[in-house]
This record gives C-alpha cells, structure tokens and sequence, in this order.
C-alpha cells in the first residue's frame, strides 16, 4: 500500500507581480481543496516569511516562481535564480 501525504501537509507557494496571473490563481486556489497556499507579489515578502519555514519529512512544499520578478529599490529586475539561491539555503 503506498503511503500519501494528505493535502493539509502540502504547501504550495506562488510569487509573481502580475496581477492578472494572481488573479487567476485566486480563482482556481477553490479547486485546489485543502491545499496551504499562500500567493505573493513580491519576492523579498516570499522570502522573508519563507526563512520561518522548518521543513519536516512529511510535508511537501511546492514553489512557482514567475520568470520574471519585481523590480528592486535601486531599479534593477530581481534575478530568479536570486531567489532559488535563497530559498536552497
């Protein structure tokens, strides 16, 4: 019998700044039951509630990542890979 980790333990985390693309997600987040969602506009806010995360073996944690990301306080665009860098650590 295989073991399945129940939809309560799965957290599934979206980052874009386009609100078309957030909108939509809100919309379908009904389908999506007892999923833990949680959807940002912005990376640092990913990131920053992010870094108090404890991971456990039986939860899964899910991240959707726009390719392209905000644009920083000096102007400059936030580099994905910035992000992935962050969320390894």
């Amino acid at each position: 019998m295989k073991r399945r980790i129940s939809n309560d333990k799965v957290f599934i985390y979206f980052i874009d700044d386009d609100d078309a693309s957030i909108s939509e997600i809100i919309k379908k987040s009904d389908q999506l039951g007892s999923y833990n969602i949680k959807i940002y506009s912005k990376s640092r806010a990913f990131i920053a509630d992010y870094q108090d995360v404890k991971p456990k073996k039986k939860q899964v944690y899910i991240v959707f990542i726009s390719n392209h990301l905000e644009i920083d306080e000096e102007g400059n665009s936030v580099e994905v890979i910035d992000v992935l860098k962050k969320i390894k650590t």
